[in-house]
């Protein structure tokens, strides 16, 4: 029982970026596979240290998520089984604008199916929990900062960790403070093509733990996460530029901006979804058309439009603040995207 309880403890961790950490960073609307590998400390006096290996499945939704956790388990008389167990999230909002920094929370229900010996009464309480509350600022384009609570396993107390996290060209480091015994990790995750991502963290206090302890904590941990494993990408339409319209869809445009301005909202709506008939890649249009939609109250096509126009021009910052801004119910008529 203890072979397995141990199992669970190094699991249900390592589903998440972090070492102890919990934010799940699953992209929306993308499924997700992942498997893992997990060992506290190295071999003593002939023991050989706790090993562990595991797989599972995450989906993100809009802003809610959930996934999976497979863990096969082998029992000391060789038989063999698995367990499955459930974790649960919900992005309450994301990129908000806070002072310097724009804010993101993320709460979750986790370890769903998991014994409750393992919670409550084992050598892996503190390292446990039942759920979290974890705050993200970005306080730069490359340097984010992580706070999470939640509660011990036996739900006695509150533990507080952090992660100070550095992003390059979609690879990123981080170090972790964790208040289980005091524990510093620090690690990565590196990307190998764009839906293969592998990760690693190790702890920088105390590599070499002692495995019959009254305490949990990994001493290494390794995986790897593939994104959309079983869907073909689509292959990202050519946008046309505005120099390649011809002379009628450049007077639909101004016809269409004259309208905007002058409250004719319907009429320049009209004008845009003629020039997109004919150039159905032009993001220009798509914008203004997200634009007239916001202001004649469809907030639904509005949204479609303007995420159209960021799957031509992914680098439109503008229409990634008015998405961010319209996820957090944060979006003034008077600041939408200047034509």
């Amino acid at each position: 029982m203890k072979k397995i309880i141990l199992t669970f403890a190094i699991m249900t961790r390592l589903c998440f970026p972090f070492v102890e950490l919990q934010y799940m960073d699953t992209p929306p609307a993308h499924f997700e596979f992942f498997a893992s590998m997990a060992t506290m400390g190295l071999e003593s006096n002939g023991q050989s240290p706790p090993s562990i290996g595991f797989y599972g499945v995450n989906y993100r939704f809009d802003n809610i998520g959930y996934g999976f956790n497979i863990y096969p388990v082998k029992l000391s008389n060789g038989d063999t089984f698995s367990w499955t167990s459930h974790n649960l999230y919900a992005q309450l909002y994301e990129n908000y604008p806070a002072l310097f920094t724009k804010a993101s929370l993320q709460v979750g229900v986790i370890n769903l199916g998991l014994p409750q010996s393992a919670l409550k009464s084992s050598k892996f309480t503190n390292y446990l929990q039942s759920f979290y509350i974890t705050n993200k600022f970005k306080i730069t384009s490359q340097i984010n900062v992580y706070i999470s609570s939640g509660p011990r396993g036996d739900g006695q107390a509150y533990y507080h960790r952090s992660v100070l996290e550095y992003t390059y060209n979609g690879n990123r480091g981080f170090l972790e403070f964790s208040p289980n015994q005091n524990q510093l990790y620090i690690g990565g995750e590196v990307n190998i093509s764009k839906d293969i991502i592998f990760t690693i963290g190790s702890n920088i206090s105390d590599s070499n733990p002692d495995i019959n302890g009254d305490y949990f904590y990994p001493s290494s941990v390794m995986g790897v996460r593939l994104l959309n494993p079983f869907i073909k990408p689509k292959k990202t339409p050519k946008q046309i530029p505005p120099v390649d319209i011809d002379m009628e869809a450049y007077l639909s445009m101004e016809k269409g901006l004259i309208a905007y301005y002058e409250s004719n909202y319907k009429e320049a709506l009209q004008h845009y979804l003629t020039v997109l008939k004919k150039y159905p890649t032009f993001s220009l249009a798509y914008v203004r058309a997200g634009n007239t939609c916001y202001k004649l109250k469809q907030i639904s096509q509005a949204k479609k439009y303007w995420q159209t126009a960021l799957t031509l021009d992914p680098k439109n910052q503008d229409v990634l603040e008015m998405l961010s801004r319209l996820q957090n119910n944060n979006l003034l008529k008077d600041s939408l995207i200047d034509d």
